[in-house]
């Protein structure tokens, strides 16, 4: 009776290994960006301020970043697009977007907020299949820089919708998918003087993976913040750098092929006569 179910059981999992697992979606995305700024000495006479700043005089400033990415059986569509804004202004209206196969991704600012959105599927039609998207709020080639009045605290919040899913949506009986998508969020920031470092980084992430026959979503959603303290008598200069971005991934393999099950059946047939012949013995 053992080796017979054992030969049921492998015939049962080979059947199993046809549903096809081959799809996968995750977005995240950012809203309510805001800077809030604290006077925490109102008898010095220095209004609490914040502005970005150009140290290479290279025309960059501030800059928003979008890109896109698929690949479908090694063959690779990429893009990517940025736009920069007005250097010395907290904030003014530009924004980026960038759609590749099946992924795509804005960044936009306006005059008082920045909103970030990624999204990327995968649907497994080969042996690989890669979607990935970002955007981005921060420094252009890491020479936008931003400075903070004196004796000020800056605030940074956020807030985010991350979403990530694996499910069965195709089924093939010729082949089965391990499936994965992450959507993740983060923000932060550096600040010194030259002699005090500060610095906060903020994240949350949504990751959903999975095995043929097994449907998996997970989500978040809330708030990122951090802060920043200039107690000094003297302005500081730091960087800031706010991202949401998602990832997909599908990998399909072939299931073995009727001929495949036969001789897997077959073989173990042979081993069960084998061992009853010995018992008789």
């Amino acid at each position: 009776m053992k080796i017979r179910f054992a030969c049921a059981a492998l015939a049962a999992s080979l059947a199993c290994a046809g549903a096809a697992n081959a799809a996968a979606v995750a977005s995240a995305s950012v809203s309510s960006f805001t800077i809030t700024l604290i006077d925490t000495n109102p008898f010095d006479g220095i209004a609490p301020s914040i502005s970005f700043t150009d140290p290479y005089n290279m025309g960059l400033g501030s800059y928003v970043n979008a890109n896109a990415s698929t690949i479908s059986g090694w063959n690779i569509e990429s893009d990517s697009q940025w736009a920069d804004g007005a250097s010395g202004a907290l904030l003014s209206p530009f924004s980026a977007s960038v759609a590749v196969g099946q992924a795509n991704a804005s960044a936009q600012v306006g005059n008082d907020s920045i909103a970030l959105l990624a999204y990327a599927q995968a649907v497994g039609t080969g042996t690989y299949d890669y979607s990935q998207a970002n955007a981005a709020f921060g420094p252009h080639w890491g020479d936008m820089q931003f400075v903070l009045s004196a004796n000020t605290i800056m605030l940074v919040s956020a807030s985010y919708s991350l979403y990530a899913s694996v499910g069965d949506d195709y089924v093939d009986e010729y082949s089965f998918a391990f499936d994965s998508a992450s959507a993740s969020v983060f923000v932060q920031a550096y600040m010194s003087d030259g002699v005090n470092n500060q610095w906060f980084n903020a994240s949350e992430t949504a990751v959903a993976f999975n095995i043929p026959g097994y449907e998996r979503t997970d989500a978040a959603s809330g708030q990122v913040f951090g802060s920043l303290f200039n107690g000094s008598s003297e302005s500081m200069t730091g960087r800031l750098y706010l991202y949401a971005g998602v990832a997909v991934h599908d990998s399909v393999t072939p299931v073995p092929e009727a001929e495949t099950y036969a001789l897997a059946l077959a073989g173990l047939s042979v081993v069960g006569l084998a061992v009853a012949r010995r018992r008789k013995v």
